[in-house]
């Protein structure tokens, strides 16, 4: 027995080791699971008895459970049971990811959703049959060992909260204390990252090493690989190589329209291959005036590729 603590609320949990378990097999046979109408039909009834027998095969023989979660635990959103499973994941050492959901013909809300350890299922190659056989294309390796982890949750129309509906608590795999840390799953930047990393990317022009240590200063939390935060810089740099009105080229822009407005401006430039601007030089009339004037005592100070402003 174990007490779980849930909205001030005290839970008994309880043991459920000899409940069924849910292959990926059955999941594919079976693409919807029915709760029923009737809020208190046992769903364990629509699982077939040939479940377990499919358990001992080689690919499933390895046998560990996580930390329980009650069958009594409840939920006032679904975005409070992602944020729950988001954290017991990591502290099981494996993701959890969605897999099925369901929802009400009337109002189109999630009444039922399944989660699935990140090692459930099996991997479908998208190649053409056609292209494997010639060898044209080669298979890779791939983390799906079909685990049957998984977990549902109901959310019936006239309820007030959200409940689990099933709990399949066991694995065919190691469990992993780093899954944090390599898991696709947890390197996902929020919307505040990615709005932290546009600042430093096109305002502050930071390199990788200092937006690494300014996110994990104001997101204790983050983790991210160098390569997901090189590919998320990398794609604001796109937009303003895309974008041509930024300060270099509004500047020139505005010079040339002097020029044309006024024969006497004078405006040299240059662009390299890839159309940037790497020599600028100009003069108002007036001070073209002056240098003819007194060329003697007047000196240009060209600072080309130097200036900051």
């Amino acid at each position: 027995m174990e007490l779980l603590h849930r909205h001030n609320i005290l839970f008994v949990s309880e043991d459920i080791s000899n409940t069924p378990i849910l292959t990926d097999d059955d999941i594919s046979n079976n693409p919807v699971i029915t709760i029923g109408k009737d809020e208190d039909e046992n769903i364990n009834d629509k699982i077939p008895d040939n479940i377990q027998d499919q358990l001992d095969t080689d690919e499933t023989r390895v046998k560990i459970a996580s930390e329980d979660i009650s069958l009594d635990t409840t939920f006032l959103s679904w975005e409070e049971v992602e944020d729950f499973l988001k954290d017991y994941g990591q502290r099981n050492g494996f993701a959890i990811t969605k897999y099925r959901m369901e929802k009400n013909r009337s109002m189109q809300l999630i009444t039922k959703r399944t989660f699935v350890c990140e090692f459930g299922g099996k991997f479908k190659s998208k190649k053409l049959e056609s292209a494997l056989q010639a060898g044209k294309q080669r298979n890779i390796r791939t983390k799906k060992c079909q685990c049957p982890w998984h977990i549902n949750f109901t959310f019936p129309e006239r309820a007030t909260c959200i409940t689990v509906s099933l709990f399949a608590n066991q694995h065919n795999h190691e469990l992993r204390p780093d899954a944090f840390e390599f898991s696709s799953k947890y390197r996902k930047f929020t919307k505040e990252m990615i709005d932290e990393i546009e600042i430093m990317t096109r305002y502050g022009n930071l390199s990788i090493t200092l937006q690494r240590n300014l996110l994990k200063a104001r997101f204790p939390k983050m983790n991210c690989s160098d390569s997901d935060l090189s590919n998320a810089i990398q794609k604001f740099k796109s937009l303003d190589r895309s974008n041509m009105h930024n300060d270099a080229s509004d500047l020139l822009i505005n010079l040339v329209q002097k020029k044309q407005e006024d024969p006497q401006f004078f405006v040299k430039f240059e662009l390299d291959n890839d159309n940037r601007l790497t020599r600028l030089f100009w003069m108002t009339p007036e001070q073209v005036v002056l240098w003819i004037k007194y060329h003697d005592i007047i000196i240009n100070d060209n600072t080309a590729k130097t200036n900051i402003y």
